[in-house]
Parts: structure tokens; C-alpha cells; sequence
């Protein structure tokens, strides 16, 4: 039961007054085991009918409120808890639930005044997390963010066991492969800045940009050694938790000290609620990838299109949940000596990525999708022949975030494990790797 978690966010429960009423214990008792089996509906429809008997009770009244809250019934939960409210207006329980109720209605002003007026108690650090979780939807909701400059600079250090993302075999087709070709493994170390900005230009209007800036060095694998720089640019609309993204995205990445790849594409993103927990997301990206001679035969237009579903739950642990579908295609610009152009390609993936608090400072994080890849060939195949080529590549990551460090204001150290398998019909692209990545970071506002 969602609610039940807001009680005990304090060290005092509601209020427990009560006026001259038939007992409702038994009817209490019921309501609450139908919400702590997640039927909070029910709990409503149960106590609904006994309002106009039981209205002017706390007791009644509180738990009435949160059934409501849970069953997406804000305005009588807000009926309801003002009741409460008037009983004892110094209950922090009753006011948390009253500004959740707010929230629910879209009444940001009402539900930051309870909010507001919370924080200025000094709640435990359960409360004070949820009661900024709110604030900071609240000011979403609004559409309103100040503006906001935030900097970085991240220290990593770890091991691959495939660092150049290559075949395990030693030879394809009678010829033998060299080392830059085959699979090698390597510890590592870099180095990364960057930052972002959110400008307000109107109401509801704001300007948000992003850069980062990497180095990333493999002493056993040279060739993959990595400089990049990426970038992006967006004009956002956001009204409540309605908002429209548009606006660009480029990378540029530089491999063993030569220049490799240049990236560039526009991004459009649009998301909606389905619910107070359920948030739907739509994305779309048009671009280009243009490598430098010899590999250039990879140059392509790409088109990608994603759907995500995204849950959030302001609890103790603060879940999030979202899956993703992606579909896209990408074609062909250069041909090899041949006049070909392989790497044209359709995709479709999907992915689901959670993260939740373990404790007041450390936060799970965790993902894993799958990405088919049909591509045009045509390529030499295992048999001595030609055609095209299919590729599933499955991503799975777990990684352990300490938010705070002891002794280090604003530094947090992320630890991560992330293992990639692309099985491929051609076992020249077939390959495994596993890293373990460990990055420090420190903010900057």
C-alpha cells in the first residue's frame, strides 16, 4: 500500500481523536487489508458507502483519504483529509497526504503549500526525500524551473574482457586474423567533463543544452583508445507533466589519436501521464554517421523510432520503471570496392531499466534489452559464399551508485558491471565482453 509508507514517514501517526460515532474498527480493519492488497478501489467503494454515517470521524476520515488517493480519487480525498485537518491542523501525516491529494488534483500552489509548510518542520530523511520528490514535480508540473547551470568532472578506472568488441576466433575463412581483430582484453582508466544548463525563456518555454567532453585509455588495446566530444541542443514546451522536446544532437569521436566517426541528428521527444504513475513517452531521431576513410563504407542515414512507458513511485524506495520498444532503420551512403553498400540496415529492439534506493544513499540501477539488427550485406559467410547478415545483441547492467561519499561533499562513486552477447549468423561478428567500471564523480553548481 503506497499510502502506508507516507505514515510512517513520520514519527507520529494521524491523528487518533474521535468523536461520539458507531465503532468503526471492524469496517477500518476490512478497508485496510483490501488496500495492503493492492485493491484500493475496493477500499474506496467500501468506505464511500459508509460516508454519510461515518464523515467527522478521524480515524475514518484519514483512512478514507488515503483509499481515495490511491484510487485516483483526489477530490474526495481532499474533502475527506480537510475534515481531518480541522480536527488537528498540526498533523504532519494528515498534511503529507493532503498535498499528495493537491498534487493529484493539479492544484501545484495548494499541494506546494503543504509541502512547503512540511519542510519547515525538519521531517526524518524519509519524509524530507519523498517531500522533495514532490517539490521537484511540482516545479515540472509548472513548467516553471529556474534557471539552472550544473557541471561535472568524472574519474573511471576498470576492466574489459573484449575491450575492442571483437571475435574470439583466430582465423575466418582460411585467413588469419590479426590482433586488432580479435577479441583482447584490458584494463582502463579516463577522464570526463562536461556540463548542462536549463534557461527559462517563457512560461512553460526553456532552453536546455548539454556537453561532455571524454577520454578513455586501454594500455593492452590501443586501437580502441578514445577521445569523444558530444553535444546537444533542445527547445522544450512543458505544461503539468505534458511536454514536447526538438532539437539537435551531435558526437564527434576520435580512435587511437585519429579522427574515427562524426555524429549528428535531430531529436524529437512528446510525453503525456496515463496516470498519476504512468507516464508515456514518444521519440523520434533523424541523422547521419560519417566515418573516415577507410571504414567510410559504414556511412549511414539513420531513422529511429521509440515508445517508452515509464512508472514512478514516490515511496521509500522511489522505484522507476521504464520499457522501452525501438524500430528504425538505417541506410547506406558509400560503397566499398565493390559498389555496395553493406551496412545499411533495419533494427528493432526493446529494453526494461529500473533503479530504486536500497538506502537513504545508495541507489540500484539496473537494465537489460535486446537489439535485432538485419542488415543489407551482402557479407562473406562462414560457408565461402555471400548474403546478408542478422545480428542479436543482447545488453544487461547492473551498477550500485553511493550517492554521497563520506568526507567528499558532492561526490558520488558509481560501480557497474555490464555484459553485451551479439550473436551473429556470421561468426566473425559474434562476440562477448564483460566490464567492470568504476567512476567517481564530483557536481559543480
Amino acid at each position: 500500500m503506497i499510502s502506508a509508507v507516507f505514515c510512517t514517514a513520520f514519527a507520529a501517526g494521524p491523528v487518533t481523536a474521535a468523536q461520539p460515532v458507531t465503532n468503526v474498527t471492524p469496517l477500518l480493519g476490512q478497508a485496510s487489508q483490501l488496500m495492503e492488497s493492492g485493491d484500493a478501489r475496493a477500499a474506496f467503494n467500501l468506505l464511500a458507502a459508509a460516508e454519510d454515517r461515518l464523515a467527522g470521524s478521524p480515524q475514518f476520515d484519514y483512512l478514507f483519504g488515503l483509499a481515495a488517493i490511491d484510487a485516483g480519487r483526489f477530490d474526495d480525498a481532499v474533502l475527506a483529509l480537510q475534515r481531518v485537518s480541522l480536527v488537528d491542523p498540526g498533523s504532519a501525516a494528515v498534511r503529507m497526504e493532503l498535498g499528495r491529494a493537491y498534487f493529484g488534483l493539479g492544484d501545484m500552489a495548494l499541494a506546494r503549500q503543504e509541502f512547503t509548510q512540511l519542510q519547515a518542520q525538519n521531517p526524518p530523511p524519509l519524509a524530507q526525500r519523498i517531500i522533495s520528490d514532490y517539490m521537484e514535480r511540482i516545479r515540472a508540473a509548472e513548467g516553471a524551473y529556474e534557471g539552472r547551470v550544473l557541471g561535472y568532472i568524472e574519474l573511471e578506472g576498470g576492466y574489459n574482457n573484449n575491450a575492442n568488441g571483437a571475435t574470439g576466433i583466430s582465423s575466418f575463412l582460411q585467413f588469419q586474423l590479426d590482433d586488432d581483430s580479435r577479441r583482447t582484453s584490458s584494463g582502463l582508466y579516463g577522464v570526463a567533463v562536461g556540463g548542462s544548463a536549463a534557461i527559462p525563456i517563457a512560461p512553460r518555454w526553456s532552453v536546455k543544452t548539454a556537453v561532455r567532453a571524454s577520454l578513455r585509455n586501454y594500455p593492452n588495446a590501443e586501437s580502441v583508445d578514445s577521445q569523444q566530444f558530444a553535444g546537444a541542443a533542445h527547445l522544450q514546451w512543458k505544461r503539468g507533466r505534458t511536454g514536447v522536446r526538438v532539437g539537435g544532437i551531435g558526437q564527434n569521436v576520435r580512435l587511437d589519436s585519429e579522427a574515427n566517426s562524426r555524429s549528428y541528428a535531430l531529436d524529437l521527444a512528446a510525453w503525456r501521464p496515463l496516470s498519476e504513475a504512468w507516464l508515456l513517452r514518444a521519440t523520434a531521431r533523424f541523422g547521419v554517421s560519417k566515418y573516415n576513410f577507410p571504414v567510410n563504407v559504414r556511412d549511414v542515414n539513420r531513422r529511429l523510432y521509440g515508445l517508452s512507458f515509464l512508472h514512478q513511485s514516490p515511496g521509500k524506495r522511489q522505484m522507476q520503471l521504464e520499457i522501452s520498444l525501438v524500430a528504425g532503420d538505417e541506410e547506406g551512403l558509400t560503397d566499398n570496392a565493390a559498389n555496395e553498400r553493406p551496412f545499411g540496415r533495419d533494427i528493432f529492439g526493446a529494453q526494461v531499466a529500473g533503479s530504486m534506493f536500497l538506502t537513504p544513499n545508495i541507489r540500484l540501477y539496473g537494465s537489460t534489452g535486446w537489439l535485432h539488427s538485419f542488415y543489407d550485406g551482402p557479407f562473406l559467410r562462414d560457408s565461402g559464399g555471400s548474403g546478408g547478415r542478422e545480428d542479436d545483441q543482447f545488453v544487461t547492467s547492473l551498477a550500485l551508485v553511493l550517492l554521497e561519499l563520506p568526507y567528499l561533499s558532492n561526490w558520488s562513486l558509481r560501480n557497474e558491471y555490464r555484459y553485451v552477447q551479439n550473436g551473429s549468423d556470421i561468426s566473425l561478428y559474434d562476440f562477448t565482453s564483460f566490464q567492470l567500471l568504476l567512476t567517481a564523480r564530483r557536481e559543480f553548481e
